[in-house]
């Protein structure tokens, strides 16, 4: 970490991780299809990241970051010769990089801006194919408004870019969409706090990514992708006990 300014500060960051084999990845019998390994090696991770700190004053802060991970050992299902079936082996390598920009504005003792902008590539280097999944681009937007004692008011957007597919994923890229949040939060003096949430007021169709077809089959087991949650409200109460 170097203090390179009194208003920079500019970090760089390396770090290691592995996950290890899931039960059923090692063990995995019963399933008619995905079959287990218990000589699997764990995954292993490797990153770093520089980052960037700048806050020029008290009511300005831009925060940016440039990152690069690697992954080997990763863990998927394989289809067997002459099988119907898939075990699990230690096949995949893959590496990515990405940027995060994100700026903060404090209008004022009860009024906070923030946007956030992120990138990220990522390849899987056996087929040099794009990893699928995840967005290539994504932007949130949060306001936090006190506009009276004790009572917040904080709407938000977040867009969420196309997603490619996997290699063998013949599938078109999925849509891109953008989700409307608000949240309407009282705080009592007696840490009674209520909140009235609206998810998706627009009713965005949603989807995530499912897998794509395994060797052999024409079409992938779920073919429309996973649709997620619509338009709804909820009311939540906490108070301490």
């Amino acid at each position: 970490v170097w203090e390179t300014s009194d208003a920079l500060t500019t970090k760089l960051l390396y770090g290691e991780a592995f996950r290890a084999p899931a039960f059923f990845e090692l063990y995995g019998a019963n399933n008619p299809v995905a079959l287990g390994n218990p000589d699997l090696n764990p995954e292993r991770l490797r990153s770093a990241e520089l980052a960037f700190d700048w806050r020029p004053d008290a009511d300005w802060q831009l925060a940016v970051n440039f990152y690069h991970w690697y992954i080997r050992d990763y863990i998927d299902f394989v289809s067997d010769a002459g099988q119907s079936t898939f075990t699990a082996q230690n096949v995949g390598r893959i590496n990515g990089y990405g940027s995060e920009v994100e700026l903060r504005h404090q209008f004022g003792p009860r009024l906070q801006w923030l946007v956030n902008y992120s990138y990220q590539h990522s390849r899987d280097e056996n087929t040099d194919e794009p990893l699928g999944f995840a967005p290539t681009d994504q932007v949130y937007s949060r306001l936090s408004w006190e506009f009276r004692e004790g009572w917040l008011l904080t709407p938000q957007v977040n867009w969420v870019g196309q997603r490619e597919r996997a290699s063998g994923d013949g599938r078109d890229p999925l849509s891109d969409y953008t989700i409307v949040d608000v949240a309407l939060r009282k705080h009592f003096q007696d840490s009674l706090n209520l909140a009235l949430v609206g998810r998706n007021l627009f009713n965005a169709d949603i989807r995530e990514p499912s897998r794509g077809p395994s060797p052999g089959q024409p079409f992938p087991s779920i073919q429309d992708d996973l649709p997620q949650q619509g338009r709804y409200v909820s009311l939540e109460v906490s108070l301490p006990w």
